[in-house]
């Protein structure tokens, strides 16, 4: 199997990518009070910082999710 061909470090992340995807399909957590965060939400009311960024993560993360099932559930590798 392709996934016994792979370096144990990289397997564990491949691992990790189930239980990110099923923590960002959730909604996002509040912001914490005093953080970066909560100083940026203040700074541009009409953008909520915080959000976006959750927003860049779970995009990464669907990204990742993609490439696990095209490697060990279809096992191809797309070209583009």
């Amino acid at each position: 199997m392709f996934k016994d061909r792979i370096s144990p470090h990289v397997a564990d992340a491949l691992r990790q990518i189930n239980d990110w995807q099923k923590a960002t399909s959730e909604p996002s957590l509040a912001v914490e009070p005093g953080s970066s965060l909560s100083g940026d939400d203040a700074k541009v009311p009409t953008l909520r910082v915080s959000s976006a960024a959750y927003q860049c993560f779970a995009h990464a993360v669907d990204h990742l999710h993609a490439v696990q099932a095209l490697l060990f559930e279809a096992k191809v590798i797309h070209s583009y």
